[in-house]
């Protein structure tokens, strides 16, 4: 079951890095709030996301603003954010061909 899980969490990184309605920083830090994301709201700061994210402080509040404009995240207080799942669902559905013709060149370049 893990497997599966985790299947589904690396397909929906992938289809958040296809998804260029969103500017890049933007997409990184939803990235990395799919990889912390526990179920249920959580407790970050923007300097915590400044670092796993590699990016200013600035670019995170800019990206959190975007990803809530766009309701992917929803604030709870200042730090407090919870991922609207079925937002990342209606993405990941969206984007599933594209992924999948996209692994399907890499394993015939692979196997090459």
């Amino acid at each position: 079951m893990k497997d599966k899980l985790t299947n589904k969490k690396e397909f929906l990184l992938s289809a958040i890095g296809f998804y260029e309605v969103l500017p890049k920083t933007a997409r990184k830090i939803l990235q990395e709030l799919v990889k912390l994301d526990p179920g249920e709201p959580f407790l970050i700061t923007p300097s915590q996301l400044s670092i796993i994210c590699k990016t200013s402080k600035y670019s995170i509040y800019h990206g959190l603003n975007i990803l809530e404009k766009h309701e992917f995240i929803t604030r709870h207080n200042r730090y407090i954010l919870e991922l609207n799942r079925s937002k990342l669902n209606t993405v990941s559905k969206s984007l599933a061909p594209l992924i999948n013709s996209s692994n399907h060149k890499e394993e015939l370049s692979l196997s090459t």
